[in-house]
């Protein structure tokens, strides 16, 4: 149980960050994952790339740009750089010592999380009802229908965040980790658990239709449509959670930091997706700081 508690950790640990929130303004980017930040005193340019957690580094082999921009890079920015320690920190954190999600549902809301657990990740409610309901909805948000999962795999290396982790150690880049494990942590789990029971009960209330959204949010992330990221998910606020918390926070949060490190060297900064649109995202406020933020196709 621990080993598969920590594996989930991981998988959570990944998650956090990626697909949030609202309505574009007309100078924000509707297409495109990577750009190059330029101007505003910098003398070399950094880049600024939109991650999907779930997905292996392979898929990087079809965006020859990125690894261009990656290497001329002297730093790697990353949401989380994880330690061991963190993911011990994040399996305590995930759990409810003195409660039962059996406790906190009714009969039919636990038959159908029972029900999607068991589709979703081959075990059934009691393996989990000891979990907060954040992550357990964390864990039903990024679950996939087969055919979706099937796209996804035929990936094969290190998750993305993690890869530009590995590869920047290798190149001897210097790693910088924009928050701290128990910063994503109270991001994600920091809700009272009345209230995240709320957010999972909302979730039930549309868990037929999560297949139908995560693949829409599959094929919208390929095709680097993040207009159409950000518009699924303002419409299904119950799979995507708190949008401010999990987003527009963040994104005022790192922008007090990134024109440090880019002014330091030239970095390669890699978040979710969704971090880089909408009228907080980093793209917008990165142009309204005074830089130049260039799409590179």
């Amino acid at each position: 149980m621990n080993n598969f508690i920590k594996s989930i950790s991981l998988f959570i640990a990944l998650l956090i960050g990626g697909l949030c929130s609202q309505t574009f303004a007309q100078e924000e980017p509707t297409n495109g994952l990577l750009y190059q930040v330029s101007g505003n005193g910098l003398k070399k340019p950094s880049y600024l790339f939109g991650t999907f957690h779930l997905l292996n580094s392979d898929y990087l082999k079809e965006t020859p740009k990125v690894a261009e921009c990656f290497d001329k890079a002297k730093g790697v920015v990353v949401e989380l750089e994880l330690t061991p320690n963190d993911l011990m920190v994040m399996q305590t954190s995930m759990l409810m010592p003195d409660k039962k999600l059996s406790d906190l549902l009714t009969k039919e809301e636990l038959d159908k999380l029972d029900s999607k657990l068991t589709d979703a990740m081959g075990f059934g409610i009691s393996l989990f009802n000891n979990l907060k309901p954040a992550a357990v909805a964390t864990l039903l948000a990024a679950a996939m229908p087969p055919d979706v999962k099937a796209r996804i795999e035929k990936y094969r290396g290190s998750p993305m965040d993690m890869y530009f982790i590995e590869e920047g150690r290798n190149k001897k880049k210097t790693i910088t980790g924009l928050e701290t494990v128990q910063e994503q942590i109270d991001i994600l789990m920091g809700k009272p658990i009345d209230e995240q029971v709320v957010d999972l009960k909302k979730y039930i209330t549309k868990i037929d239709e999560a297949d139908t959204i995560t693949a829409k949010i599959v094929d919208l992330y390929f095709a680097q449509d993040l207009a159409g990221l950000w518009a699924i998910s303002t419409d299904n606020k119950e799979f995507v959670g708190d949008m401010k918390r999990l987003l527009d926070d963040r994104n005022n949060n790192w922008m007090k930091k990134l024109p440090g490190l880019m002014k330091k060297q030239p970095q390669f900064i890699a978040v979710g997706a969704l971090h880089l649109a909408g009228p907080v995202g980093l793209v917008y406020q990165l142009r309204k700081a005074g830089y130049t933020v260039t799409p590179i196709k």
